[in-house]
């Protein structure tokens, strides 16, 4: 996906890709994903960047004393408190939709129960691959 939207973005000089690679990414993970309701950089980082420089430095350090280190301290538990729950939240979302999918693959199967000694009819596909695939066999 990511590197169709670079072709569009670099149809005029593509030799220039690679510095629009930051943006165009960053573009794609603040997009919503249709199964989880949430987008790459909510459930990854947390929080959601402005600009792709905020991912690779997401805090300024500062100043540090006994009350600042308390006060950082109660921030990163309340963060990790924070991405637990998005993360929680979409495995419920992905647990909920994979159940769907199941469900409606189930209402089409057919139940066989075969013993031991059956006879059963058997269609192979013309396809007979034997050892390696052909693709992955050296030179």
């Amino acid at each position: 996906m990511i590197v169709h939207i670079l072709r569009m973005y670099n149809s005029k000089h593509p030799c220039t890709w690679d510095k629009s690679l930051p943006y165009v990414q960053h573009s794609y993970n603040q997009a919503l994903h249709s199964s989880t309701g949430h987008n790459p950089f909510q459930v990854g980082l947390g929080f959601q960047p402005l600009c792709p420089i905020d991912v690779a430095m997401p805090f300024a350090t500062t100043h540090i004393d006994s009350a600042h280190v308390q006060s950082e301290t109660n921030k990163a538990t309340n963060f990790i408190e924070h991405i637990q729950h998005i993360c929680q939240q979409v495995h419920d979302i992905l647990e909920k939709s994979n159940s769907k999918f199941k469900q409606r693959h189930d209402q089409h199967r057919v139940p066989h129960k075969f013993q031991v000694g059956d006879k059963v009819w058997l269609h192979l596909q013309k396809e007979r691959l034997i050892g390696a695939y052909r693709k992955l066999r050296p030179l």
